[in-house]
Formats: C-alpha cells, structure tokens, sequence
C-alpha cells in the first residue's frame, strides 16, 4: 500500500448489520460487517481467478451501506486505457433488482476482507444478468500521486461560444460526452436539482445527459459551501465510511446542483470515490459532503439513485480518470453570485455559491441567471430586461456591464436564456482567458423587469443643414418605429468637432451592436494579450437602448492588441501594415472624431448614415 496512504493512527470503527436490510426484510448473514474508515489490505490483481466471490456495499436508502454479492466473471485487459484493466463481475441481491443504479459508482468490493476496487461500469442496458465493470483500487490510488495544490497559472480553452443548446455543450469538453449507446461506459453519475424550475430543467437536460450525468429533481441543502467543517479527525472519517453515498456541490444556495457517487477507500485523511471521472476536469476545488438516499429507482434502461447532499465534510481536489479524491477537512473556494431581480414594484434577491472551473462555471452562471430570471411571477415574453453585472476580480477593476434587451417577434429562444447567455459569455472571457486563473472575488447580477416589449428600428434621420463648417452647431429629429406602437420622434443638436477637417463627414446614427463592432473584433479575435485588457475591453462595451450618434472621417484607424487608435497618419498606417506579426494589429478606414449619446427606453436597431460637407 503507497506510504502516502499510510495512516498514523488507526480508527476502530466495529458495526455489525441487523439481520434484516433496512427497507426488504431480506435476511442475510449477521457476521457481514461494515467497512470502516482506516487503512485496508489491497486483494492483488493477480490472485483473482473467475467465480470468486465477493461482497460489494453501496446505500440503496438513507446513508447506511448495505452488502450485496459478487461474483467475479474475469478480467477484460486494457479495457480502461493501455496497461489499465477492468474487471467483470456478475452482482446479486438487491442490486439484481434495481440494476446498476447511477450514483452506485464507487462502492466497494471486498474478497476475504481485502479490498479489490470500485464498481464503476455498466455493460450494456438489456442484459439478462446484472453486470458491472470494476476499477482495480490499484489504479484509483494512483490518483492521490498526482494531487496538489492548484496552480497560480494555468492555460484554459478559449471562450466558448454561446448561443443555443447546441452549442451549450461546446462550452464544455466534448471529449467527455459519453455514448449511450456503447456497450460498456461509466455508470451515470446523478445530478441533483433544489430551487430549479421545469422551464430551466428542459433546456438543459440534454447537456447535462451528454455528460455522463443523470438530472432528477432532488434536494440539495442550502449554504452547504458556507458550512464549518468539523476539526475532529474521528468524526470526519466516520462521516464517510466506504460504501457510504457522497457528493461533489456544483452551485449552493438559493439553488443547488450536486451530484454523487460512493465512497470507495477513507484512510482518515483522503477519500477516493466512483471510479471513473466525474468530468474528468484534473484538479478540482468542490465541496465534498455526505449524502442521502432518498430512494434507488430500478430499470432495465437506467436506474438511479435519488440523492441528497447534506453536510459539508471536506473538499475534492482530483478529478481522474479512475475517480475522484478528497480531502477530509479541506474547504473548497466557491464565487458567491448574488442576483436581484426588481418587478412590479417588488425586489427580490438571490444568493448562490459557484465551484470554480475554467470549462463549467460560465455554464453554470448562465443556468443560474435563466433560473433567476425565468422562475418569478413577473416572467413573461413580452417583457424588457435591463440587466447590470458586475464582476469583481481581485488585483484588476471591477468589470461592470450593462444591456436592455427584448426578444424578437417570434424568436426560437426565451429572452431570459438568450440574456443569460451573453452574461455566461461575458463572464467566461474573463474566467476561461489564456493567461492566468482569475481570482473572482463576486459576482452581482440585477435585472429589472419592465412590463411590455420595449424595442424600436431607426427609420429615419433628418438634418437641418448638409453644408456646415468645423464648429458649427446642427439640429436634427430621428424617426423610430416602435413595436406594435406609433412611431417616435428625438429630437437632437451636436456640434461639429472643431478639428473636423473640410470634406465629407460621415455622420452616423445607430444602435450598440454597430459602436461595439471594434471591441467585439477585439474580443472575438482574441486580440487582448492579458487579463487585464480583456477586463479593459469588456468595461468600453456600450449598452443598448441607447442612440449613437458617431462623427466619422476617411483615415486609417489600427486596431492593437486591446487598443482602439484612430486617425493615425497614412504612412504609418502603411508601416503599421507592413509590419504586422500574430495578428495583433488591423487597420480600418475610418476614424471616429466626436459621439454624441441620447438615452432611449427601447431596444434600438438599425443604422443610417447622413454625409454633412465641411468648408
């Protein structure tokens, strides 16, 4: 057994089982005891011989483990990987009858006393024997190896695009969306839901699913993440014997997603849990709490266990290919979301707690924000969101955001989801950079929910002079048409800047998407060459429901790393251009020289130009 493992003081733990299981009445041996936390003989590999016998334990309700036959069928070579075997073996008792359950990965599997690995696997869906495929405990071990602490800098994936549930899935790796259609996968791991309504759970089941995860209703208690942990090494290992149901908390608070497994090995220190990935992400920070078992629902297709979390017990900080590990005492660091939503002359606030991962928090700030959004009374389509967010991130400015946005007629997507995504994508720029891992100190969301689909289309500009000199004043009326409503009419003055040379000047009126045009070329350019320009960039994005009215002449404007740097000289525009290496630099043709802003209570869209000469 690895020294790391080694225990310097052992925890006698002796609990016999009643006669009787707990919920059957079924009899079985009374010398059957349970397994304790503290060290434990390995069975060796290459003594395990076809029709052994052995006893396997897992909750089928509540948190007690109970025993279940084994038998071993033999060893399938490099099943799990090269040099990684797995092991078949045929279950019995109750397991027979509710099959290989989701959350059942992990529980133990003793011959003789020795531990010989976790049950992990399924074969199939239809087989007429109760199968399931074991990982060697020898190769779980191996993940406590590979522990330590989390890295000051890390490089991340590039941000995920997000816009429908297609794309959904992109936002996480691909690589770990599992076939439900392959004759031997990993058992699916449940995922419980708590505060989350019908509407947000059927759009994004399906991502879930492809996952490798099973989403039921259940319940997982709130302020879990804020929960003290106990300091006393007894009590600790005994809140997670081997065979006892555990979970990994994704998000805590007025909504909580958690997901589980079963413990498979507890040394009073480490626990290593499900053998095989939960995500498969490497190193994790997430809550590790004991669990409860509300039922075990049995099918040939997919049977499930209904968990929930319960108490705080330490943190997951491995997440491997044969398993997770955690650490007994450990807290993990979770972004504490707050959400606010302001509707028909009442307030309502939210607050949740997000485990941090490059690939799975964006995804799960979105579903947050739907949630919220989308699970009060005032929700309805013919609604106007006007949303601020505010990312706080330790060492760098606040990033503060703002956007008012309704639906289009007969859009394919709720409002709510479609303004979550942006939000999800905002964040994940900054979460899933390329540089360093992000220290998100909070996040503050606030919606406010103006009753009726506030949108409208620049129809037309009208200016009272086309001639004017440098300095000159102008007035003007742009006509708007509103949704299902009369037209509009602002009437506006802007001077001409005083620099403005003689010539055209291109006078144009339109909404944020056409002013954000530079900056989101930057953004989705990856042009930004550090943290704090992708912050820089993401603080000088215009809000809509705002009329822009941009004064633009004819010369080169460069577009550098996160800078915008107009009316640049032609010949060093033309050096500019020769020069250019990583495609950090771009060079347009115009240049803006003045902006005017006028505050509309609509979604705007659309854009006209008006060419004014200057003498």
């Amino acid at each position: 057994m690895p020294k790391a493992f080694a225990a310097t003081a052992v925890l006698v733990l002796s609990v016999l089982l009643s006669a009787q299981t707990p919920t059957t009445g079924e009899t079985r041996d009374p010398a059957i005891k349970l397994p304790v936390a503290g060290p434990v003989e390995i069975f060796p590999l290459d003594q395990l011989r076809p029709g052994m016998k052995g006893t396997a334990f897992t909750a089928f309700e509540g948190n007690t483990p109970e025993p279940f036959p084994v038998e071993i069928i033999g060893l399938m070579k490099n099943q799990w990987g090269p040099g990684q075997d797995i092991i078949m073996a045929k279950v019995g008792g109750r397991a027979a009858k509710t099959g290989v359950a989701g959350g059942m990965s992990g529980s133990p599997v003793y011959i003789d006393g020795k531990l010989l690995g976790a049950i992990s696997l399924r074969f199939g869906q239809f087989l007429n024997d109760p199968m399931a495929g074991i990982t060697p405990i020898g190769l779980m071990l191996e993940i406590n190896e590979k522990d330590g602490t989390r890295p000051a800098t890390m490089q991340a994936s590039a941000p995920a695009k997000l816009p429908l549930s297609a794309e959904m899935r992109a936002m996480l790796d691909p690589a770990r969306v599992s076939s439900g259609d392959a004759y031997l996968t990993p058992i699916e791991t449940p995922v419980t839901f708590s505060g989350l309504n019908p509407g947000v759970m059927e759009q994004f089941t399906q991502t879930f699913r492809e996952l490798g995860m099973n989403p039921v209703l259940g319940g997982a208690s709130s302020a879990l993440a804020n929960e003290e942990i106990t300091k006393d090494p007894a009590k600790l290992a005994a809140s997670l014997p081997p065979g006892a149901p555990v979970s990994m908390v994704l998000m805590d608070g007025d909504l909580s997603i958690a997901s589980g497994c079963t413990v498979t090995y507890n040394d009073l220190k480490h626990v290593l849990i499900c053998g095989h990935p939960f995500l498969n992400f490497g190193k994790v920070e997430m809550p590790m709490t004991t669990s409860d078992v509300v039922t075990t629902l049995g099918s040939a297709f997919q049977p499930t266990k209904v968990m929930n979390a319960e108490h705080t017990v330490g943190a997951f900080v491995q997440d491997r290919h044969s398993g997770m590990l955690g650490m007994l005492g450990e807290k993990a660091h979770m972004i504490p979301v707050e959400a606010t939503v302001h509707a028909g002359g009442k307030t309502k606030t939210y607050h949740y707690q997000m485990f941090q991962n490059s690939k799975f928090t964006s995804f799960v700030l979105v579903l947050a924000a739907f949630n919220t959004i989308s699970g009060i009374n005032e929700f309805g389509e013919e609604v106007t969101y006007h949303a601020h967010a505010k990312f706080s991130l330790a060492g760098y400015p606040d990033v503060n955001l703002e956007q008012l946005y309704a639906a289009p007629e007969n859009a394919p997507v709720p409002a709510p989801l479609t303004l979550s995504f942006w939000l999800g994508d905002r964040f994940g720029r900054i979460f899933n950079n390329s540089f360093e891992s992000p220290d998100v100190t909070s996040v503050k969301l606030d919606f406010d929910l103006l009753p009726e689909r506030r949108s409208a289309t620049i129809e037309h500009v009208w200016l009272d002079k086309t001639e004017a000199h440098a300095g000159d004043e102008l007035s003007g009326r742009v006509f708007l048409q509103t949704y299902r409503g009369e037209p509009v009419t602002k009437d506006f003055k802007i001077r001409i800047p005083a620099n403005a040379p003689k010539g055209d000047l291109r006078i144009q009126f339109s909404d944020a998407d056409y002013v954000n045009r530079y900056h989101n070329f930057l953004l989705m350019q990856n042009r930004a060459q550090t943290l704090g320009q992708i912050v820089n960039l993401l603080n000088k994005e215009q809000a809509n429901g705002q009329l822009y009215i941009s004064m633009m002449q004819t010369s080169p404007t460069a577009l550098v790393e996160d800078k915008i740097l107009p009316s640049i000289p032609s010949s060093v525009a033309t050096v500019m251009d020769g020069a250019r290496t990583n495609n950090r630099l771009a060079i347009t043709g115009e240049s803006m020289l003045a902006q005017e802003i006028i505050s509309l209570d609509h979604v705007l869209s659309g854009m006209q130009i008006v060419t004014v000469t200057i003498k």
